[in-house]
């Protein structure tokens, strides 16, 4: 083996690059855990709704006093499925660069053990794009990783938006000084939300923002790459763990192939690919 090597003393490295594992879980519906307990609810804007000028609270901005909005809390009766005396939060507005309002959360929440960002909003059908933004990670809600999705105010009323957390993207054109960079939605430490309004004119009412749903398990390898003999095989173990650390609801298959930097499959290493099956039950962990 070793005489093996100095002929090609490239290819233990090689090979290093080449056992890159790419793995992709393919996870039932009822694999995902369990959550105890309500939904936390991010805002209802019932109660003392804490509207004001700065973080923490609800609060407007925009480039110009025109392009900040005023916001007011007003009834809301008639969204589907809310009580006589419900309310929401009342937002015209006139952009002519940029404005919005940011609801800035006075202490974290724990995201982790749900599956994705819900509000309902009611509009005019306008047809104006709108992008929101929830806050991840960082020391308080003005200096946080901001995630974002988008929606179209397509209805003349209510609409529920539910967006899967794994849809969301990092914002790209702006991000705050002093925030998170590492580009991965931790949902550990969740400062709250924000919405960007469209350059235009228009009215929209936001009500009972919450997280929905069940987060479902991660599969990952404890390292991204192996260091093996040429000739030899590496073992790579893969992990199942759920957020809460209960057992697998039901099977998790997990798709994985070999691959990656420079090595070269059927010169440097054997292509594989294949699948593996946790089944239900399964400890978190293991």
């Amino acid at each position: 083996m070793r005489r093996s090597l100095r002929r090609r003393p490239a290819v233990a490295m090689l090979i290093a690059s080449a056992l890159l594992t790419s793995l992709a879980a393919v996870i039932a519906p009822n694999a995902a855990t369990a959550v105890s307990g309500p939904l936390p609810l991010v805002e209802n804007f019932e109660g003392s709704v804490p509207i004001t000028t700065s973080s923490p609270g609800i609060f407007p901005f925009g480039n110009d006093a025109a392009s900040t909005p005023t916001l007011s809390v007003v009834a809301a009766p008639d969204l589907p499925g809310a009580a006589a005396g419900n309310h929401a939060l009342d937002v015209p507005y006139t952009v002519s660069g940029y404005g919005g309002f940011s609801d800035n959360l006075s202490a974290p929440q724990n995201w982790s053990g749900y599956g994705g960002f819900s509000f309902w909003v009611k509009g005019t059908g306008s047809g104006q794009r709108v992008e929101y933004e929830i806050k991840d990670g960082g020391t308080d809600g003005e200096h946080s990783e901001l995630w974002q999705g988008f929606f179209t105010d397509s209805v003349a009323g209510w609409q529920h938006i539910q967006v899967p957390f794994a849809d969301l993207v990092k914002r790209t054109d702006y991000q705050p000084p002093g925030g998170p960079s590492d580009g991965v939605l931790n949902l550990t430490s969740m400062w709250g939300f924000a919405v960007n309004l469209p350059q235009a004119s228009g009215h929209l009412v936001f009500d009972e923002v919450t997280v929905y749903g069940k987060a479902k398990p991660k599969v990952s390898a404890p390292t991204s790459s192996y260091l093996a003999d040429a000739g030899q095989t590496v073992p790579v173990a893969v992990t199942v763990t759920t957020p809460d650390g209960t057992a697998l609801g039901a099977d998790v298959t997990v798709a994985y192939s070999l691959g990656g930097g420079t090595a070269v499959a059927g010169t440097d290493f054997t292509a594989a690919s294949g699948t593996l099956t946790f089944p239900a039950g399964a400890a978190s962990g293991s």
